[in-house]
């Protein structure tokens, strides 16, 4: 009956459904590593691959990553297999013509496209096609789909100042993203020479800079998600471009290494125009930000040559004299102040208020910094005057209409400077420009078990409802002689009793009783 069909159905697609998805599944990578397939761990280029880490590319599914910069092509796919990876050969080459980025008003990504032109080898066929987010290409049987985006080798100018020693000496440094670079930052032993790995560059950070927050880079699911997801929301009202930042890491002689992140422009946090600079110890973790307050021409120079006056013994004196003029309550107490100001700058520049009261008991911390904070923050405004004198530029203006403004400035560079020991680069890189080169991330995907899948989905569907939807009703009859005629019985009967039941048996009676008259 039909509704036997209905189970027939129903397990066959189970059936089907398990089949596809074993297609479709690691199953065939895995069975070729049994046969002999052995997984890259080394990094080197893909053309250095040997046949052990290529599968063949007629393989009758797959689903690999591919990375293919602005201008660049590509014709190989990365399947991951446990810790290493196999490299998968594609029918067809994928060039990246351009990759675009449409941003809604708030800054935050709309949409990623990526024109692309396909190149098919076995007949020289040349045709493009725009791969967008659930826009993918499909050809020959293998479906390209937009998964991600990169950079692609974007070429950076940066300025690096130093954090150490008593001269401010701001060096240019250019590089790639991907690569690392060698810089020398002269003979400190805390300095040296140290390796600049360049890994990322952000063009567009868009924050919620509503709350008291840090940002935070993005990861790239988070940006994805904003394009598939209800990114302009009214959620997205804070929401403001901060401008472009540069990932890398510095490695020291030691070997030991932190990630960096440094936004190019300053932000305004609490009213001020701050650079973050921030630091991490391990991928996974948030990073910490050193705000540096920016100068009049929006850069960190102002506050670089202070930090060098800081470890300047000459000009921690000289700030320290000037202090003790204008603050002793008489000339006895004047050489008195000046030492004890003179050493709150030297202690203050080797490790912040910390090294201040490290040695003080815990009950009289707080006393020793009410004394303490004042004094360095007057004799930092005076170390600023001189190092301002000695460049030749304008005086500060204490008294004045920008007399909040300098005063702003000292208090967030006291700050900085007193998070400063807790930094572990011995240089701060500021993103002086760059020639920004973007690369799509595509997911590359052979799946012929799909098709499998649907027709079990359709097969289950039929099932299902015929197995509810579709009664199987049984009606016996029994005739025997009785006297001059005959005698019926009738009875029915089916798997569900429905409310329906007993009037389907009733309309029967009465069918049968009509035409026995």
């Amino acid at each position: 009956s039909v509704n036997r069909l209905g189970y027939i159905f129903a397990h066959a697609a189970i059936v089907i459904i398990c089949i596809g998805g074993l297609l479709d599944s690691q199953l065939p990578i895995r069975l070729q590593v049994w046969l002999g397939k052995v997984p890259i761990t080394q990094n080197m280029l893909i053309s250095q691959v040997p046949e052990s880490g290529r599968l063949p590319s007629g393989n009758l599914s797959f689903r690999a990553n591919m990375l293919v910069p602005e201008g660049s092509e590509s014709n190989s796919g990365i399947v991951s297999v446990d810790n290493g990876v196999l490299i998968q050969p594609l029918p067809f080459m994928l060039k990246l013509k351009k990759f675009i980025v449409d941003y809604y008003s708030t800054g935050m990504p709309s949409n990623f496209k990526s024109l692309v032109q396909v190149t098919d080898p076995a007949t020289g066929k040349k045709f493009d096609r725009t791969i967008e987010v659930n826009e993918p290409l499909r050809y020959k049987g293998v479906t390209v789909y937009q998964s991600s985006f990169d950079d692609g080798g974007s070429k950076l100018q940066l300025v690096g100042y130093p954090l150490v020693g008593p001269k401010n000496q701001p060096f240019d440094v250019s590089g790639t993203v991907g690569k690392a670079t060698e810089i020398t930052m002269g003979g400190n032993p805390k300095a040296g020479r140290v390796e600049l790995d360049l890994s990322g560059l952000r063009a567009i950070n868009v924050e919620n800079l509503s709350e008291n927050a840090n940002p935070q880079p993005k990861p790239m699911l988070a940006q994805i998600a904003a394009v598939t997801g209800s990114a302009a929301g009214a959620k997205n009202a804070n929401l403001h471009n901060v401008g472009p930042s540069v990932q890398y890491r510095v490695v020291g002689r030691d070997g030991q290494s932190h990630e960096y992140n440094n936004y190019m422009l300053p932000v305004m946090l609490d009213g001020s125009a701050v650079f973050l600079a921030g630091v991490r110890d391990n991928p996974n973790g948030n990073y910490r930000y050193l705000r540096i307050p920016a100068d009049a021409n929006n850069s960190v120079g102002e506050f670089m040559s202070l930090r060098a006056a800081l470890h300047d013994p000459v000009m921690r004196a000289e700030a320290a004299g000037r202090f003790a003029a204008k603050n002793a309550s008489s000339e006895a107490q004047r050489p008195l102040l000046q030492k004890a100001a003179a050493g709150a700058l030297e202690t203050f520049a080797r490790g912040g208020f910390n090294a201040i009261v490290q040695k003080v008991p815990e009950v009289d911390r707080e006393k020793i910094l009410g004394f303490a904070v004042p004094m360095v923050q007057l004799s930092l405004v005076e170390l600023r005057d001189i190092e301002r004198e000695n460049a030749g530029l304008a005086p500060i203006d204490h008294t004045g209409p920008g007399a909040d403004a300098a005063n702003k400035w000292i208090q967030l560079s006291v700050l900085a400077l007193a998070n400063l020991p807790d930094y572990p680069a011995p240089v701060f890189m500021a993103l002086k420009g760059f020639d920004q080169v973007q690369a799509s991330v595509f997911q590359v995907a052979r799946s012929p078990g799909k098709n499998a899948v649907y027709l079990g989905c359709i097969l289950l569907i039929l099932g299902v409802f015929s197995m509810f939807y579709i009664r199987d009703r049984r009606i016996w009859v029994w005739i025997k002689p009785k006297g001059q005629g005959s005698e019926m019985l009738a009875a029915m009967t089916s798997q569900r009793r429905t409310l329906d039941f007993q009037h389907e048996f009733d309309r029967f009676k009465d069918a049968v009783g009509r035409l026995s008259t």
